[in-house]
């Protein structure tokens, strides 16, 4: 592969049985916008690489300005061919000289979010933002995950809430004081699909301070030092950034309002075999 000229970006793999043995959808414009690498991989007849496994596919690329993040659907024969698992984050690269797409598996993703602390939410329960949940490349039919911050941990069954800010989560007080976290502070999340935990950072993230007027007797176009990071560079905090940064990649977020994790936009609707299962498995409402 040639690096400086491959395409690529993060796609959540669904397996579906609506296509054609050996076809492959891929949506790339999460958001409403385009994604500038991976919205220039062209439709057609392309050899796909997982690991040392490769198949011929047929690509289709289909717009959706409605999904929340890029998906890749694929047969489920295509998927156990090459060993491919459903609802799962990968790496997918395209080499334009040779017509390949790489996939590699992706399954830790870090996210800034700001806490708060909910008196209304049950002793055992951790409440995340559906854009979060997204963001971070939650399963959709996670009903539980383990907290860790530093030497400590726990077990939570997850809340999605109805409405509120993107970009947040939640716990109850005496969870909130066991972790030492502080009400209104961001931290740095880090969610890992395989073993379905969720690191918060040890420390908060400091809101960046505003950029300071220039002094008078300073020469002109030249920043003070006041307020500014080490070498006289201007702090940087993601405490301004509402939008999801996933890798490189800046996008909206998806649309507030109360949304199941398995029915998030972009997500292929539940199969019939699967939907027992999701609704026995539902946060509890309170």
């Amino acid at each position: 592969m040639n690096k400086e000229k491959d395409l690529w970006g993060l796609v959540d793999v669904f397996v579906g049985g609506t296509l054609e043995r050996d076809g492959a959808v891929l949506v790339a414009d999460s958001g409403g916008q385009l994604d500038p690498e991976l919205g220039r991989i062209p439709s057609g007849r392309l050899l796909l690489h997982q690991g040392l496994r490769s198949e011929r596919i047929v690509l289709e690329r289909q717009s959706a300005p409605g999904s929340a993040f890029n998906t890749l659907e694929i047969h489920p024969a295509l998927a156990r061919k090459l060993g491919l698992k459903d609802d799962t984050r990968y790496k997918l690269s395209y080499d334009p000289d040779t017509r390949v797409l790489y996939l590699l598996r992706w399954p830790k993703i870090r996210k800034p979010a700001e806490f708060r602390i909910d008196d209304s939410l049950p002793p055992g329960y951790v409440s995340i933002s559906p854009d979060l949940l997204v963001a971070l490349g939650v399963p959709g039919l996670t009903s539980r995950m383990v907290l860790m911050r530093g030497e400590r941990q726990m077990v939570c069954e997850l809340d999605i809430p109805e409405e509120g800010k993107r970009g947040v989560f939640a716990l109850p007080p005496g969870k909130a004081k066991l972790l030492r976290l502080t009400d209104g502070r961001r931290y740095s999340l880090l969610f890992d699909q395989v073993r379905s935990r969720l690191w918060l950072s040890t420390s908060s993230l400091r809101p960046a301070p505003a950029w300071p007027e220039p002094k008078k007797d300073a020469p002109a176009g030249s920043p003070t030092t006041a307020g500014a990071g080490s070498r006289g560079q201007p702090n940087r905090s993601w405490a301004a950034d509402e939008s999801i940064t996933v890798a490189g990649f800046h996008r909206s977020d998806a649309a507030p309002g109360r949304i199941e994790p398995w029915a998030l936009p972009g997500r292929p609707p539940l199969r019939a075999e699967e939907a027992s299962d999701a609704h026995g498995r539902r946060p509890k409402q309170r």
